[in-house]
């Protein structure tokens, strides 16, 4: 019983002593650090413009919907200076069809690869980080019930960075993509995505 109540105190006593330690504000120059890799949960949203219904086979014209789902990825960023920085980022997300049409039925969840180059503007150097972003890149559905889409796009961003220890921090940041889904017949055809995500950086 005593054994069981001294393992339970020692058990609080190093859970209290680990959260004030990430908590506690870094005194050292943790924000000129120049390397990261970091960890990231998204929620994405993805819907066509311009879509056509009576088109019942063009997967050009119909997009695939309004959909939403959840995405997990990896960054790695490299900063050349306090207040620039250039990062690589990919994941991968699922999509349900909220709103199906003859390409996207409400039984299929594509799934998606996202890969991007961004190139980043933070305008404080401190602990708290904001920041606003240009990404270029390409999406790529893996499975999907009319075939695969690739599209390259443009995705601005904004979001902020806290670093809670020398080595760690975290942000938030949501991005606007435009994409470009390329059709030798019909020629381009736009569609849109948004995407909120949480993001744990490690400092090495």
């Amino acid at each position: 019983m005593h054994k069981r109540s001294a393992w339970t105190w020692l058990c609080f006593l190093g859970g209290f002593l680990a959260m004030g330690w990430v908590m506690t504000p870094s005194t050292a120059h943790a924000q000129y650090k120049h390397t990261s890799i970091g960890i990231h949960a998204s929620v994405p949203f993805t819907f066509n413009v311009g879509g056509d219904p009576t088109s019942t086979n063009n997967r050009a014209k119909n997009g695939y919907g309004v959909g939403a789902g959840g995405a997990l990825g990896l960054e790695y960023t490299q900063r050349f200076a306090d207040a620039w920085a250039f990062a690589i980022e990919a994941h991968v997300s699922l999509h349900a069809c909220a709103v199906p049409n003859d390409i996207c039925v409400s039984t299929s969840t594509p799934l998606m690869v996202e890969a991007f180059t961004d190139l980043r503007y933070y305008f404080l150097t401190d602990e708290f980080r904001p920041f606003v972003e240009l990404a270029v890149g390409f999406w790529q559905t893996l499975t999907f019930v009319q075939g695969h889409i690739t599209a390259p796009g443009l995705a601005p961003g904004v979001g902020f960075d806290y670093f809670l220890k020398e080595e760690i921090s975290i942000g938030v940041k949501f991005r606007y993509g435009l994409q470009l889904f390329i059709d030798q017949k019909v020629g381009l055809f736009p569609f849109h995505s948004l995407m909120g995500s949480v993001n744990v950086s490690f400092f090495i």
